[in-house]
C-alpha cells in the first residue's frame, strides 16, 4: 500500500494549491515563506532519518491509522469550508451575517491545510538520501527556495486557468473527498482489527439507523423551511422599502 501513500501526498499538495488560489497573492507569499522557513529549520531532523526507518513508519499500521485520523479531520475542515462558501454565495446580499459566523468563516478560509508540512518533511528526507555528495544545507536551501517560489506560482496559475472561483472551490471539495478516502485506505492491513459479528440481520441496529436518518431528514427539512421563510420575509421587507 506504499503507492497509496504517495498518491495521498500528491492529492494533499494539489488540494493546498487549490486552496491557496482563493487567497490574495501576498497571503500566498507569506504562507509559502513560512513553509520554506520550516523546511530550513527541519534540516537536522530530516538528515537524522534513514530509509529503513521511514519505510518502517509507512508500514506501521498504528502510525498510518493516526495519519488517517489527521487526514480525515483536515478533510472535514476543508469540506466545511466548501459548504460554507456555497451557503455564503447563496445568502450574499439577502441575509445579514452574524459576527460569530464571520469569525468561523475567516478561520475556515485562512486554514491552508497543515498536512502539507509532513509531506514536505518526507520529501526533504528523501531528497537528502538521493542527493549523495551534496551538503545537506544546499539541498535543503534548494527545496526551501522551491517551496517559496512554486507554491505562489502554481496557485496563481490555477487561478488564471480557472477564473471562476466557484469552480475552484468545487474542485477543492472533490480533492478533499479524495484525500479523505485515500487517508482511510492507508489503514488497510491483512490483519483483522475487529472480530467479525455472527451472520444474521441486526434488527435493532437497522431500526436505530432508520430512525436516526428520519430524524435528521425531518430536522433538515424544518431548518430549510425556516430559512426559506426568513429569506422571503427579508426580501419582502426590502421590496416594501
Amino acid at each position: 500500500m506504499e503507492w497509496v501513500t504517495y498518491i495521498l501526498m500528491l492529492f494533499v499538495f494539489l488540494n493546498c494549491i487549490f486552496k491557496l488560489s482563493l487567497w490574495k497573492w501576498w497571503h500566498r507569499c507569506v504562507y509559502s515563506v513560512l513553509l520554506a522557513v520550516g523546511v530550513w529549520l527541519s534540516m537536522d531532523a530530516a538528515s537524522g532519518q534513514s530509509k529503513t526507518e521511514m519505510a518502517a513508519w509507512l508500514q506501521d499500521t498504528s502510525v498510518m491509522q493516526n495519519v488517517a485520523v489527521l487526514v480525515t479531520i483536515e478533510s472535514v475542515v476543508c469540506v466545511m469550508f466548501c459548504f460554507s462558501f456555497f451557503a455564503r454565495s447563496e445568502r450574499k446580499g439577502i441575509v445579514g451575517r452574524r459576527r460569530w459566523n464571520e469569525w468561523v468563516w475567516k478561520c475556515l478560509f485562512f486554514y491552508p491545510g497543515l498536512m502539507l508540512i509532513p509531506v514536505l518533511f518526507y520529501l526533504q528526507s528523501q531528497l537528502l538520501f538521493v542527493a549523495v555528495g551534496i551538503p545537506f544545507s544546499t539541498t535543503t536551501a534548494v527545496l526551501a527556495v522551491g517551496v517559496a517560489l512554486l507554491l505562489p506560482l502554481l496557485s496563481e496559475g490555477v487561478r488564471r486557468l480557472l477564473s471562476d472561483e466557484q469552480e475552484r472551490v468545487e474542485l477543492h471539495l472533490l480533492l478533499s473527498l479524495f484525500v479523505c478516502v485515500l487517508g482511510l485506505m492507508t489503514t488497510q492491513t491483512r490483519q483483522m482489527v475487529y472480530a467479525g459479528r455472527p451472520a444474521g440481520v441486526a434488527v435493532q441496529d437497522v431500526v436505530v439507523v432508520l430512525a436516526t436518518g428520519a430524524f435528521l431528514f425531518a430536522l433538515g427539512w424544518i431548518l430549510e423551511r425556516l430559512t426559506a421563510n426568513r429569506r422571503r420575509t427579508v426580501i419582502g421587507e426590502r421590496k416594501g422599502k
